[in-house]
């Protein structure tokens, strides 16, 4: 057996992260608005298979400083969450305020600093099993306004630089569902209260862009918003480098990968890291004797194998 790097149906991990340095600078000066109390909320679309969840993945690793940035330091609360099956404004503020009392109580710092934040999440009732399956009793007006006070009571804490509300598959909910709605409001709810560094970072297909306007017209002015393109050429064949890479450091025998082959995994993917990965990984485990061409004697394998893939996705 042998370990196999590439990830056709998983958000790709920092080691495996290409390109997308003009939208990770956005990202970063987002956040360093926030962190100055001048929250820049972002919106992240493309299409399917382009790389957004990984995306928000890298992003919330920038904001808890796990990923190093070369002119600021970051430690923010995040709040990540995948939204695709939320159903209405109720819903989503109660998963919003499970996802951080979760992470909130991984903290032992702000709950030696903060006893007043930790009683008031405690106390939370719409966190907590007694709501469960019980959403239609949520009163969304009133579960906002208590996660605009508690995220309050976290920026009087000073134990963070800020709170970060990661929401993937945001296109999922339908415009009824109320999500653009619920970012103006909760904003302006917010600033109301003197808290300007909480920042909403969304992911979802291009489509999400009609949603938020149906659910809120005004809802788009509260993002800056970064849609994602295909990688480029010279990155597609980086990922494919950094996977073998990846690979070899890992197996005791070592797989290389001829310059054609690499070419024709870099251009079937058309810059979608979907695609990439999961042709990668396919030729990968077709490959049987450590090194990954184009053709075999006179069999293109990597083509035969190519085509099956395009037919299954």
């Amino acid at each position: 057996m042998k370990f196999n790097p590439f990830l056709p149906s998983g958000i790709a991990f920092p080691g495996m992260f290409v390109g997308r340095i003009e939208e990770i600078d956005e990202i970063e000066q987002a956040l360093f608005q926030a962190k100055h109390e001048n929250a820049q909320h972002v919106l992240i679309t493309g299409e399917r298979g382009i790389g957004k969840s990984s995306l928000l993945n890298y992003a919330d690793l920038i904001a808890r400083g796990s990923i190093p940035v070369k002119e600021a330091s970051f430690d923010f609360l995040t709040v990540s969450t995948d939204i695709a099956s939320v159903q209405s404004q109720g819903i989503l503020v109660r998963q919003i305020g499970r996802e951080l009392k979760s992470n909130l109580n991984i903290h032992e710092k702000l709950k030696a600093r903060a006893k007043k934040v930790w009683d008031f999440v405690s106390k939370w009732e719409i966190l907590g099993v007694a709501f469960r399956g019980r959403e239609a009793e949520i009163d969304p007006d009133e579960a906002m306004d208590d996660l605009v006070k508690l995220l309050a009571e976290i920026k009087e804490s000073e134990s963070f630089d800020g709170v970060a509300i990661l929401l993937d598959e945001a296109d999922g909910p339908e415009a009824e569902a109320g999500l653009g709605e619920f970012v103006k409001i909760c904003t302006e709810r917010l600033a109301k209260r003197g808290v300007r560094n909480v920042i909403f970072m969304l992911a979802g297909q291009s489509l999400l862009v009609q949603k938020l306007r149906e659910s809120h017209e005004s809802s788009l002015r509260v993002f800056h918003i970064l849609d994602m393109k295909p990688l480029e050429p010279s990155e597609r064949l980086t990922v494919v480098e950094f996977g073998l890479d990846k690979a070899n450091a890992k197996n005791s025998e070592p797989t290389q990968i001829e310059d054609d082959a690499k070419d024709l995994l870099a251009d079937l993917s058309e810059g979608y890291p979907h695609f990439l990965q999961q042709f990668c990984y396919s030729a990968f485990e077709a490959d049987d004797d450590g090194v990954i061409s184009k053709a075999v004697n006179g069999r293109a394998k990597l083509d035969q194998r190519a085509a099956q893939n395009v037919a299954t996705l």
